[in-house]
C-alpha cells in the first residue's frame, strides 16, 4: 500500500489507525478464542467497508537511518539473524 499526500493531510492516520488497525483486528478474530484472550485487546476502525484488507506488519514511523547504505534488514534488526539461519541451514556448491 502506498500512501501519499501532503505534509498534515492525515497518511498516517489513514494507514496505521484505520487501514493496519482493520488488519490486525481481522488477524486477531481469525485466531482461536483462547489466543485472542492472551493478545492485547485491538479496536476496530469505525469505518462504512474496508475490503481485501490482509493481516500486515506495521513499522514504527522514525528516521533510524544510520547510513545511506542501510536496508530494511538493518534497520529492524533481522539481518543479523539472517547471516545466522544462511550461516547454519546454508549449503555450499559450486557451479559446473
Amino acid at each position: 500500500m502506498v500512501v501519499t499526500g501532503v505534509s498534515g493531510s492525515g497518511k498516517s492516520s489513514l494507514a496505521f489507525d484505520t487501514v493496519f488497525a482493520e488488519g490486525q483486528w481481522r488477524f486477531l478474530e481469525s485466531l482461536p478464542a483462547y489466543a485472542r484472550l492472551l493478545s492485547e485487546k485491538s479496536v476496530r476502525p469505525a469505518v462504512d467497508a474496508m475490503e481485501n484488507v490482509r493481516p500486515a506488519v506495521a513499522l514504527e514511523q522514525r528516521n533510524t537511518v544510520r547510513t545511506a547504505r542501510s536496508t530494511l534488514g538493518t534497520a529492524t534488526e533481522l539481518y543479523d539473524l539472517f547471516r545466522v539461519l544462511y550461516a547454519a541451514a546454508g549449503e555450499v556448491r559450486c557451479p559446473g
